[in-house]
């Protein structure tokens, strides 16, 4: 079986660019909404950096867009779901003591 450093030499190539691994995958829900949200986390090949993408971003009455990270690349990947998830818990607090019921409506899309 080939070490990590053998696999990074592979992508190590002129004209490939952003090569990473899938590391993880997370799968939750929020309460009174039943859509299951994904996220994944990936590494990259060199293991210098994390990227997380997912499958929905929250955008609860009251936000004029939706909880969208600054940035996919974080330094670690509990850095990476802090962000996600509590932006979708804040989003979903906000909303909830304006008065308003979960719906599934509040997921929009991701990658």
């Amino acid at each position: 079986m080939s070490d990590a450093s053998d696999v990074a030499k592979v992508f190590n190539q002129s004209r490939i660019l952003g090569a990473r691994r899938l590391v993880a995958e997370y799968n939750f829900r929020l309460e009174g909404i039943l859509t299951p949200i994904r996220i994944w986390i990936y590494e990259g090949i060199t293991g210098d950096w994390v990227e997380a993408e997912q499958d929905y971003f929250l955008q609860a009455p009251g936000m004029k867009e939706p909880a969208v990270p600054e940035s996919a690349r974080y330094a670690t990947a509990e850095e990476a779901l802090r962000e996600i998830v509590g932006g979708f818990r804040e989003g979903y607090e906000q909303a909830v003591k304006a008065g308003y019921e979960p719906d599934s409506d509040w997921l929009m899309p991701g990658y």
